[in-house]
């Protein structure tokens, strides 16, 4: 399985990101791109309704 097949497979699913400095969120995943640049929504303690991830900065994606 390729990245963009996995991550295409998680689309309108609630998953965890990692990013490089340790910041964790959970929300579901809206919209990704061919360079995985992220866009989820539902974010759990975050004041904002939706957040744009650059994926130079993600360090790991999962479900849940």
């Amino acid at each position: 399985m390729y990245p963009l097949d996995f991550i295409r497979g998680l689309l309108g699913t609630k998953i965890c990101i990692t990013m490089r400095d340790s910041t964790e969120y959970r929300g579901v995943l809206r919209m990704f791109d061919e360079h995985i640049n992220l866009i989820i929504s539902n974010i759990a303690d975050a004041p904002k309704e939706v957040l744009f991830l650059r994926s130079e900065n993600v360090l790991s994606i999962c479900e849940g």
